[in-house]
């Protein structure tokens, strides 16, 4: 899988074709410094701006133009103050330009806590970034120096908050300041990048303590010119150097040589020892895969190419850029600033051992860790901080035997004495010695339920599902909440829950922190629809037939899905034999399967690679019935509608009205109809003009409307293949055609013409074409279109192929660039249609 770590030149190519929409450029031509290169596009040197997102959001920090002049602009890039880096469409954007904005000197040097969005931050996104040692330069020309903090909305950075070494505090809005950053050191002596220094972990750090480097293969030449090479370590004092020891092959002890007696000193690294230093500080597979080499390029600001074995030296694709010739060169460093595109050629397994790491240090049994712990004091001495007790909390505890213990979690310290107590369900707290654990903690976690809470008022039937162990305990279910401080008298307004299940006439009481799952059983449809009161917008939450499989058997009735617990995240379900019975609830995560809801007139499960679907939606035939027209100026005639349709399109090119008073009108598709309504199979069907042609809507949220473009536009790829490869191929099946392009391609790696080969590649990955123009030389790609009615702007995407526009539209959101990766991924690729026109319709 090739990892393209920056966007490489040749997006350009596909930014000329976008749709151009109004936005403003608020600076003029000469404001911009344009970069010579050889490529002939139009891009500008990153200089002090902004971007402005359709939603309003203003991102600053510094943007690059590209397109093919001034006038015509076709993408904007922006390194963020806050350490992003986004690559614009002009359509995501109302305007950007240049700037006198303050500017972060180290966005990727910051470390940012987590976004917070809720109540207490107006529903924005909220977070805070900080550095034990930064500074700050204000528009009056002082400057401060300190701990420094950021707060960040919405993706700018508004205010910061410095705290000097006198301990004073100075706060300023973002526009009283005209640069901030980290406060790094970089000694000049040092002859490579000094992002290869790594400095020991387990060193002690304060303004008196030696600090060490992590050793390296390196030289050192000292003011005489005696040249020492070996393994080098650094030693530091704060944040300056104090000297530099060099361990030599077969010598004891290493050479100690103080900083003022060094003129130069540098790494003599190669990939192998590179990667060696490293794993000296960590195992390998824990870094990010960009920080380790992989074959790839690094084109730099002067235009020049180097082909080779490329590394971050950061984990930021902004910071400073590693570069071998081969596997056993010399590593040499190039500063960010240098560097214009850069490339890697990273493994998807490598890339999923990662991810399979970064889940595991977050998670424990699959419950995501609590970073940091919040925990609640059941007793704590207000002079003795090291004596205290914990209330019971979802937790963990890692033995140091290596057994892991997931329950409801307590910690009692004594003092020197502290001991760790896991208690799983209602059995009595097993408790370890700190001296028998290696790790413990808290998780985030609060019982799950698919039942609205209204229906836990009283007794009744039901059950819990236990941490730790997965017990299901199952009898009448009782749910008793209280006030902590009603038990213990320290946390006041602290509502606790217990759960308690009377079995067989016993009762068996749980904390809520031992809780993994409860709900109810045997539940009247009725119930939980409220009489028929309750009806969710999401269709899939009511009640429609159905069917799905637990454990090898099949189960016919009727089905609900549960509210997801994050968007699009399906899995507790109600079944129901009948409507008018009662349900029970039951888990995709827990071994039910095929599940299948029948919601009539909808696209229950879209996926737009899947033609055969999306047609069984499309009319292709002439309709006749009852319906009305929308004419351009918004007026509506009702009668005996008559839609026609070419042979074999999906798109209608002719309407004719007889009205109620019997008058027959025809019109065209010259622009003079808005929209058609008809009648097909007693359902209505919705047509608007688009492009000289009437297309049905396949799907409406609001002001925006999916439908099949009647005149796609990107023959380019299928015409120019067909024309390179074989003239026969014309003419010829599908079949025939793919096989002429498979040994077309065999034929051009053959001669090294990489392009045709690349081109071949996506040409048999893309969807098959089924609309041959008149022109019988251009086979055009199936396209689709996303409009919004009342500005009529739209966007095209080909179904399993090409998304880019889409994703232009949506990029205009903050909300959609603060989303994860798989959400943004659903979004974009259209997973459901309906989905994306509804965020859009929306947050626009």
């Amino acid at each position: 899988m090739m990892h393209s770590s920056k966007m490489l030149l040749g997006i350009l190519s596909l930014f000329l074709t976008i749709q151009t929409v109004a936005q403003t450029n608020t600076s003029t031509e000469s404001n911009y410094k344009v970069k010579q290169n050889k490529s002939g596009y139009y891009k500008t040197v990153y200089d002090n701006g902004y971007v402005t997102l359709r939603d309003g959001t203003v991102l600053d920090g510094q943007i690059s133009l590209l397109g093919s002049s001034y006038e015509k602009v076709s993408g904007v890039r922006i390194k963020t103050n806050s350490g992003d880096k986004y690559y614009f469409m002009v359509k995501s954007l109302k305007e950007y330009g240049l700037s006198n904005s303050s500017i972060n000197d180290t966005p990727t040097l910051f470390s940012w806590g987590a976004v917070e969005k809720s109540p207490f931050t107006a529903y924005k996104n909220v977070r805070t970034g900080s550095t034990s040692f930064g500074y700050v330069k204000t528009r009056s020309g002082n400057e401060i120096e300190g701990r420094l903090r950021l707060k960040e909305v919405n993706g700018k950075v508004v205010s910061m908050e410095i705290r000097d070494s006198k301990k004073e505090t100075f706060k300023f809005e973002s526009d009283e300041v005209s640069n901030y950053g980290v406060r790094v050191y970089k000694d000049p002596k040092f002859e490579n990048s000094w992002s290869l220094i790594s400095w020991e972990s387990n060193s002690y750090y304060s303004s008196f303590a030696n600090v060490k480097s992590v050793p390296m293969p390196g030289y050192v030449i000292t003011n005489n010119g005696q040249k020492h090479e070996g393994s080098i370590q650094l030693i530091k004092k704060a944040t300056m150097i104090t000297g530099v020891n060099i361990s030599k092959p077969n010598v004891k002890k290493p050479v100690k040589l103080k900083y003022g007696d060094i003129k130069s000193y540098g790494a003599n690294l190669t990939v192998q020892s590179y990667h060696d230093v490293l794993a000296n500080v960590r195992p390998l597979e824990q870094y990010l895969p960009m920080r380790k080499f992989h074959q790839g390029t690094v084109l730099l600001t002067d235009e020049s190419e180097l082909k080779g074995w490329v590394a971050f030296a950061t984990n930021s694709d902004l910071g400073d850029v590693l570069f071998a010739e081969s596997d056993n060169g010399s590593v040499q460093g190039f500063s960010s600033e240098d560097v214009e595109e850069v490339t890697q050629e990273i493994g998807q397994e490598e890339i999923d051992t990662y991810d399979q790491y970064v889940y595991d240090s977050w998670h424990v049994n699959d419950y995501l860790i609590q970073y940091p712990p919040q925990y609640i004091y059941k007793f704590k001495n207000p002079d003795m901080q090291n004596i205290f007790e914990t209330e019971f909390q979802p937790g963990y505890v890692v033995l140091k035997s290596g057994e892991t213990k997931v329950g409801s979690f307590s910690i009692v310290s004594q003092g020197t004495i502290v001991k760790y107590l896991i208690k799983i369900g209602d059995n009595k707290p097993e408790k370890y010695p700190a001296k028998e654990v290696a790790r413990y903690g808290l998780i985030q976690h609060e019982p799950k339920t698919a039942f609205p809470q209204r229906l836990f008022n009283e007794p009744k039937p039901g059950f819990v599902v236990l941490m730790g162990s997965g017990e299901r305990v199952v009898g009448e279910l009782t749910i008793r909440i209280e006030e902590a401080n009603s038990r213990n008298g320290f946390q006041d307004g602290v509502m606790l829950k217990t759960f308690i299940v009377k079995v067989d006439g016993d009762k068996r009481k749980f904390e809520e922190s031992s809780i993994d799952v409860y709900g109810l059983t045997d539940v009247a449809v009725s119930d939980l629809t409220n009489d028929g009161v309750i009806v969710f917008d999401d269709k899939k939450q009511n009640f429609h037939p159905g069917s799905f499989n637990e454990h090898g058997v099949s189960k016919n009735g009727w089905i609900a899905w549960a509210k997801p617990v994050k968007k699009g995240d399906y899995d507790a379900f109600f079944f129901a034999e009948d409507i008018n019975s009662t349900a029970n609830v039951f888990y995709v995560s827990n071994g039910a399967s095929d599940v299948v809801q029948n919601i009539e007139e909808e696209f229950a499960a879209y996926d737009p690679a899947d033609d055969s679907f999306l047609m069984t939606k499309t009319i292709e035939t002439d309709v006749v019935s009852n319906g009305y027209i929308i004419t351009a100026d918004g007026h509506r005639i009702d009668g005996e509608v008559q839609i026609s349709f070419p042979p074999k399109l999906w798109f209608a090119t002719d309407v004719i009205i007889t009205d109620v008073t019997g008058t027959v009108s025809e019109y065209t598709s010259d622009g003079a109809l808005s929209q058609v309504f008809v009648t097909v199979d007693g359902q209505q069907k919705e047509f608007i003009a688009f492009d000289n042609a009437y297309v049905e809507v396949l799907q409406r949220e609001g002001d925006w409307v999916h439908f099949r473009n009647p005149h796609p536009t990107t023959p380019t790829l299928g015409s120019d293949l067909l024309n390179y490869f074989s003239g026969a191929a014309m003419t010829a099946g599908q079949d025939y055609v793919d096989q002429k392009v498979a040994e077309g391609r065999v034929k051009a790696a053959l001669e090294g013409n990489d392009e045709a080969v690349r081109a071949a590649d996506n040409f048999l990955k893309r969807e098959r074409t089924d609309f041959m123009s008149y022109d019988q030389f251009a086979i055009y790609a199936k396209e689709h279109i996303i409009m919004d009615t009342e500005q009529g702007r739209h966007s095209m995407y080909i179904p399993g192929a090409n998304y880019q526009q889409v994703e232009a539209e949506l990029m205009g959101s903050i909300d959609y660039l603060k989303m994860d990766t798989e959400e943004q991924k659903g979004l974009r690729k259209m997973n459901n249609p309906a989905e994306t026109l509804k965020y859009l319709d929306t947050t626009f």
